[in-house]
Order: C-alpha cells, then sequence, then structure tokens
C-alpha cells in the first residue's frame, strides 16, 4: 500500500471516490463502518444507493450537474440537512463535501474521481 493510501485509510472521516458515472471506485474503513457495507460491496455500487430512495432521482440530476460544473462545495443547505441510508435502511445526518483533485502540475481538475468526505462525528 503506498503511503498516500495509508493516509485515506487513517482519515477520521468517511471517504468515497465516485467516478462521473457515479460508481464507487474507492472507500475508506471510516466509510466502511458509517455506511454498514463491507468495502468489496461499496466498490462499483452507485452512489445513490446511499440515499434515501426519494431523493435518487434528484440526486442523479445534481451529480451531472456537477459534472459539467465541478467545483469544491457542500452538498445540501443549512436548512436541508443530507442524509445517508445505511445498510440496514436507517438514515443518519450527513456533512458531504465535494471536490477533485488537481491533476498535475497544470493544477486543472481530474476529470475523475470526485472525493466526498462523510464526517466521522456524523
Amino acid at each position: 500500500m503506498t503511503r498516500e493510501a495509508e493516509l485515506l485509510e487513517w482519515l477520521p472521516d468517511g471517504l468515497l471516490v465516485v467516478d462521473e458515472a457515479g460508481s464507487i471506485v474507492y472507500a475508506n474503513r471510516q466509510a466502511e463502518r458509517l455506511t454498514g457495507y463491507r468495502r468489496s460491496e461499496l466498490l462499483g455500487m452507485r452512489i445513490e444507493l446511499l440515499l434515501p430512495v426519494r431523493l435518487r432521482t434528484t440526486h442523479r440530476e445534481h451529480r451531472r450537474d456537477y459534472n459539467s460544473h465541478p467545483r469544491r462545495r457542500p452538498m445540501g443547505t443549512a436548512d436541508h440537512e443530507f442524509l445517508l441510508r445505511r445498510k440496514d435502511g436507517t438514515q443518519l445526518a450527513a456533512g458531504i463535501a465535494l471536490g477533485r483533485p488537481s491533476s498535475g502540475n497544470n493544477a486543472r481538475p481530474a476529470e475523475t474521481p470526485i472525493w466526498t468526505g462523510l464526517p466521522s462525528n456524523a
């Protein structure tokens, strides 16, 4: 495991890396703990499956819009909590931040992945 990968594993927050199609391509151990899914279950899963059913269609539309105009930003609003749906069906309010790492020395956003943090205190 690379040093960078090891650091991601030890973050106190859950971290999901999601590609532009909405598939989870990386999950750290805190993401497993928060969602109740094993990493092997999370990898390849559509991110919308971690949302309450009523929000899934809208989220797909928001994700397409974000892919067209990526920028660092939180999800949700001050008066609207973002809900994460766990494997057991329970929901928890989670603070989610979106962003993309820069791609090399040109400091342009990488095409993928989209990095999403799930605070461990949620």
